[in-house]
């Protein structure tokens, strides 16, 4: 059982390694104030096969989100339009609004977390939640049936109508970060950092522990091996003088690496 301890710290570590490297990445893509759509196929957004898009954004005012697929033209959501005061879906880009939010929902200083949910070949439809979708506190803001079905979609992102914007989207693929956008330094730092220290402190401990390991465990072996009684051990020791051999009993001292001689009678039974 004491050798067991060895392994325990190298879980340990590898549990940590996949907490680094489960840490997602984010990208951040600004906007301008042109009301002009920008697609993230080429970033890897949205996963293939996935039905909901996670992301923050940063603006005013008119944060606008363009969905399309190769056989409908792009549908719009807009995000905290009209001075930040509606939000609203539409069938096309500047159409008339179907489902409607009333209130504002984004922030000049701070990032605002929205989820966009698309559905496929069962409940056809589309709708925006402000928070994570998957967060208690996440509300849908609006929804709206479809009598269509939304596969293989891009998806755009614009601002515009006096107002620029930031945007960040996370699980996104790691040359994607490097050949397309900037990659967000802000988000997440202290999280990653700690992560990151408390892997390294933990692999040391490891070592550490590995080594004690061991040699509890060499210490547990030579306790289980039988030991021999020194202290009884008795020899006949021979010694040649002049041509003669004379035989003498002597016996080793348990604290003591010489011989000593005993007398014959050291080994009688009697």
């Amino acid at each position: 059982m004491e050798c067991i301890c060895i392994f325990l710290p190298f879980c340990v570590v590898f549990a940590t390694v996949a907490a680094v490297n489960s840490v997602q990445r984010t990208m951040k893509i600004s906007t301008t104030k042109e009301y002009k759509y920008q697609y993230l196929d080429e970033y890897g957004i949205p996963a293939q096969g996935s039905t909901t898009l996670t992301f923050k954004v940063k603006a005013c005012n008119d944060a606008h989100l363009a969905i399309r697929t190769p056989e409908i033209d792009p549908l719009e959501i807009v995000i905290g339009g009209w001075e930040n005061n509606r939000s609203c879906i539409r069938l096309m880009s500047q159409g008339d609004c179907l489902s409607i939010n009333v209130g504002g929902v984004l922030s000049c200083d701070e990032y605002r977390v929205f989820t966009l949910d698309w559905k496929g070949r069962e409940e056809r439809q589309v709708s925006l939640s402000l928070g994570n979708a998957t967060s208690e506190n996440s509300k849908t803001i609006l929804s709206l049936p479809l009598k269509f079905r939304l596969l293989n979609v891009s998806i755009g992102i614009s601002t515009g109508f006096g107002s620029s914007g930031e945007w960040l989207f996370q699980d996104v693929s790691q040359g994607a970060i490097a050949e397309k956008a900037e990659p967000e330094k802000e988000v997440l730092p202290t999280k990653a950092l700690i992560i990151i220290i408390t892997g390294v402190a933990l692999t040391v401990l490891a070592i550490v522990a590995a080594m004690i390991g061991i040699l509890l465990c060499l210490r547990y072996k030579r306790n289980r091996e039988p030991r021999t009684n020194i202290e009884n051990s008795q020899y006949i020791v021979s010694t040649e003088t002049d041509g003669q051999v004379e035989h003498d009993y002597a016996k080793l001292t348990e604290f003591s690496n010489t011989i000593e001689p005993i007398e014959p009678d050291y080994l009688s039974l009697s």
